[in-house]
């Protein structure tokens, strides 16, 4: 069940026996927090519920996360409000399919999250912080699907910065490894430039 973005389509999907689905959150995404300038996140931030952020602040603001010997993770309040803004909303959403959804139900199934399709690319702490969210909130991920630097259209190649890729590819690698889910390229189709890279780095 690809690209779902409702509870109709995800209870639609496994009434007929589907066995994955992917979970579309674009709708749940802030594409505005990026432009919104540090008065209007700091408005926006203040608004959340106070349990979620004194939750979300003692669980990661200026804290360091070891992903493996060459990555680690931190969030300062430059980064942590908003990555928390962009995706806060996503998350729940997540959570209320999969409790809804997915949980009881009596056969396995595939369960990925995109957040591929927002304006900016996904940063690796973002990445980090959505899926221990997750995790955390008891969701079985089996791949993830983040927004990538450069353009993904469909049935051409890659269109960006090669090498900003490779690098950036590693860290959101990586975080898969640490939590141990499959990391899932939206519109990989064709991408002949960067075959090697993505094949090399997940062996």
């Amino acid at each position: 069940g690809d690209h779902l973005k409702t509870h109709e389509e995800v209870d639609m999907a496994l009434n007929h026996g589907y066995t994955m689905i992917t979970l579309d959150c674009s709708e749940h995404i802030d594409n505005d927090i990026s432009s919104a300038g540090a008065d209007g996140i700091q408005t926006k931030y203040n608004a959340l519920p106070k349990e979620t952020r004194t939750h979300l602040e003692e669980k990661y603001l200026n804290k360091t996360f070891e992903i493996d010997s060459n990555y680690s993770i931190s969030y300062t309040d430059d980064n942590f409000k908003q990555i928390v803004l962009i995706y806060v909303n996503a998350i729940d959403f997540t959570l209320d399919i999969y409790n809804e959804h997915i949980r009881s139900l009596d056969r396995p199934i595939d369960f990925e999250m995109s957040i591929d399709e927002t304006l900016t690319s996904t940063a690796p702490e973002a990445h980090y912080f959505v899926a221990r969210e997750l995790i955390d909130g008891g969701v079985e991920i089996t791949s993830l699907a983040p927004r990538f630097c450069g353009e993904f259209q469909k049935g051409i190649d890659y269109i960006g910065d090669i090498e900003q890729f490779k690098e950036e590819f590693a860290a959101h690698f990586a975080i898969s490894e640490h939590f141990n889910y499959k990391i899932s390229i939206h519109s990989g189709s064709d991408k002949f430039s960067i075959f090697p890279i993505v094949g090399d780095i997940t062996k």
